[in-house]
């Protein structure tokens, strides 16, 4: 239990540094790429960026503490639901107006993200639950550009998602197994190495008695000795 809780805070350390990287990144696409906003859609983005610098500054101040396993584990999925709230938003707000905007394929952090936390379960949940999202930005978009709503424009990201959580989900599950046996051998050698030393104290301690009576002929000077 002590290996994997240090293993979800490492997780959620390294989780963190990345998210405050994303902070800057986002300032950039947002202030300086991007153009073109209809009204009020420039203001939903940096609001979006907004929550993203504060809940990484906040989530990364909560990493660097060491919770208990069930605070830890509590913390874990608050993070991906932010994580995966803010992709989310990035995407209704940019993909319903720029018509060949590549924004869906962010959603494959968060699937990326569940998957190394929680392996292949997590990496084959996200995408299930991130897809309505993807329904209602193509609703948008289908409305906006007077288009047919496209069934394609939904199912391939989904199965692009379900195949990533699947590829990084099953490293993570070996990668997790593999640190286990690790650690188990390695418990196991130290068990051993515990072992013969013990044995090795005995036999010394046997040698020492067998000298001492061994080291006169006089009864009384050997049990002396002994």
């Amino acid at each position: 239990m002590n290996a994997e809780l240090e293993r979800l805070r490492q997780v959620e350390r390294w989780i963190a540094w990345v998210r405050l990287l994303a902070v800057p990144f986002a300032i950039v696409e947002v202030g300086v790429v991007s153009s073109g906003y209809p009204p009020g859609y420039e203001r939903l983005a940096w609001i979006t960026t907004a929550v993203l610098g504060a809940g990484a500054i906040g989530l990364w101040v909560l990493a660097r503490r060491d919770f208990e396993a069930r605070a830890q584990k509590l913390l874990g999925f608050a993070a991906l639901g932010f994580d995966a709230g803010v992709v989310a938003a990035y995407v209704l707000i940019y993909y319903a107006y720029e018509p060949d905007t590549p924004v869906r394929q962010i959603m494959i952090l968060p699937v990326a993200e569940a998957a190394v936390r929680y392996g292949i379960l997590g990496g084959i949940l996200i995408p299930f639950a991130l897809a309505p999202f993807l329904a209602w930005a193509e609703v948008l978009r289908a409305d906006r550009y007077n288009r047919d709503f496209s069934a394609d424009a939904v199912s391939l990201p989904l199965g692009v998602e379900i195949l990533t959580g699947l590829i990084v989900g099953w490293l993570a599950d070996r990668l997790r197994r593999e640190a286990a046996g690790a650690s188990a051998r390695a418990a196991e050698a130290e068990e051993l190495r515990d072992r013969l030393g013990r044995r090795g104290d005995q036999l010394e301690a046997v040698n020492r008695v067998a000298r001492a009576l061994g080291s006169s002929l006089e009864q009384e000077q050997a049990f002396h000795r002994f």
